[in-house]
């Protein structure tokens, strides 16, 4: 698997719980929530000596997962559950971490979500964790229109829900829980954006009620300012 490239956070959280961490009494049992997919994480655990398991609501993601296993040579434990509703004991795991999955959650789905993983990670584990910033553009655009900070959009032809925050908004997520590190993360693609049609602006990229004159002005934008802004941490839960 040496080329295979996952996103920089992903080896952030990998690094710091391999060479910062040091309690004997913490093991190497990982948990994905939101395991699935062409490319799954866990798959980088495994690769450095985890015990993992992952999970995810979708048998779509885990099939994919599952095929990219069989091209890989390799076995993941990942099978079909719920992570505001996760079914294992409690402090089950040494390290638990979601990579963009809770992004697809309303605000109260998030809470839930937070609640679950500290319940099933050990006492002295740590989780890693994301949100979507308000940086976040053209998505923030919106929700000036919108107010809640969630709204809907399509992806591959799916209706989603996506979740945005202010920094400050996300530490009161983490309530409970000690912040180890903390890494924003902006992403700016101008080339790939340069290429998306006035259609495709109109259809995925700027969902919402806007004037004509003013949709336009956005489209005509987009390779300046759009971009992905995030924000991910690595918490320790209190106890050891």
């Amino acid at each position: 698997m040496e080329n295979l490239v996952w996103p920089p956070p992903l080896y952030s959280f990998l690094g710091y719980i391999t060479t910062v961490v040091d309690d004997p009494s913490l093991g190497r049992k990982i948990l994905d929530c939101g395991a699935g997919g062409k490319q799954p994480p866990l798959a980088l655990f495994k690769e450095h000596g985890f015990e993992t398991y992952g999970i995810d609501i979708s048998l779509e993601q885990i099939n994919r997962a599952q095929a990219f296993c069989k091209e890989q040579g390799t076995e993941l434990d990942i099978r079909k559950a719920d992570m505001r509703n996760i079914p294992f004991e409690d402090e089950t795991f040494d390290f638990v971490y979601e990579f963009f999955a809770m992004s697809h959650m309303i605000k109260k789905e998030v809470a839930i979500t937070i609640k679950e993983i500290t319940r099933v990670l050990k006492k002295g584990g740590y989780c890693f964790l994301g949100f979507i910033l308000y940086d976040t553009w053209p998505l923030a655009g919106r929700e000036r229109r919108k107010g809640s900070g969630e709204f809907w959009g399509e992806e591959e032809g799916e209706k989603v829900v996506h979740s945005i925050f202010t920094e400050g908004e996300t530490v009161r997520y983490l309530t409970g829980l000690e912040i180890s590190q903390r890494e924003k993360w902006t992403l700016s693609q101008p080339e790939r954006l340069a290429k998306v049609s006035w259609e495709d602006w109109l259809g995925h990229w700027d969902i919402g009620d806007y004037p004509e004159e003013e949709k336009r002005e956005r489209y005509e934008q987009r390779t300046r300012r759009a971009q992905y802004s995030h924000i991910f941490y690595i918490v320790k839960k209190p106890g050891s």
